[in-house]
């Protein structure tokens, strides 16, 4: 097993699809619906990955990012955006600092390459 992702997505589907991806590529994920439970998760679990959906509908998007980033255990952790937003401006990459976006729709094999790229850049 090469280790843990947590997965926050509110779209079922989509959250299925993608951990049936990643767990057929040896990977552990852990799911999640909700930033809240995805936070509960991060309490006693250590992921390599953080893969949560970026909403223009929530009124706190960031709320899961800003714990991840602010965990000393886990602040070093790459992040990857799920989003439906066209164009993400200067100023949300900025608040956010992710490691990788990718826009909905996309190829769940586009994850799976998205993620041996931010390890592979991680440990050079």
């Amino acid at each position: 097993m090469k280790g843990s992702i947590l997965l926050q997505e509110s779209d079922s589907e989509l959250r299925k699809a993608l951990a049936l991806y990643l767990e057929n590529l040896d990977w552990r994920v852990l799911q999640s619906k909700t930033k809240k439970f995805a936070v509960q998760l991060l309490e006693k679990e250590d992921p390599a990955i953080l893969i949560t959906e970026l909403d223009p509908a929530e009124s706190k998007p960031d709320d899961l990012i800003k714990c991840f980033r602010a965990s000393n255990r886990l602040h070093s952790v790459s992040i990857l955006i799920l989003t439906t937003f066209e164009h993400l401006g200067k100023e949300i990459v900025r608040q956010y600092c992710p490691d990788a976006i990718l826009h909905k729709p996309f190829d769940v094999r586009t994850v799976g390459r998205k993620i041996e790229r931010l390890l592979n850049a991680g440990s050079a």
